[in-house]
């Protein structure tokens, strides 16, 4: 589980910059910040997932 989440905020962030390297400035504020906070949620929900698992 844990690989599978570091894989996909990996995806979410190539994602990401290359939405900045073809568009610009101007793709931070909707796009760009979705794919951030996306990222981030990712990565808090996957290791408490795995600490959950550990302490059961």
């Amino acid at each position: 589980m844990y690989a599978a989440g570091g894989a996909l905020v990996v995806a979410l962030e190539f994602y990401n910059l290359g939405l900045r390297t073809s568009a610009g400035a101007a793709a931070i504020t909707p796009m760009g910040l979705i794919l951030s906070l996306s990222a981030v949620a990712v990565l808090l929900a996957t290791p408490s997932q795995a600490w959950a698992r550990m302490y059961r």
